[in-house]
């Protein structure tokens, strides 16, 4: 049963990773949070650019701040916003 569960996390985790990766932003970019409760919650967040100082918002030279909330049962993605 444990194991099924956390096969099934990866499913979701994956399923932000593949929307993410598809916007062309680099990961190593980004530090990536992921919180698990009853859905999936996966927070890419931007890295400051060496050359930038402190900005508002979630945007930095790297890209956008983004999360994803990913349904527990389905798998698939059922929010994504963008910070601001």
């Amino acid at each position: 049963m444990v194991s099924n569960e956390k096969a099934q996390n990866k499913e979701g985790i994956k399923s932000a990773y593949d929307d993410f990766f598809s916007m062309g932003y680099d990961i190593n970019n980004y530090t990536v949070d992921i919180f698990i409760s009853n859905q999936i919650k996966v927070v890419f967040t931007p890295k400051f650019h060496p050359d930038e100082g402190l900005v508002l918002g979630g945007k930095t030279r790297h890209g956008r701040g983004v999360s994803y909330i990913v349904d527990l049962t389905t798998l698939k993605i059922v929010s994504k916003s963008f910070a601001r």
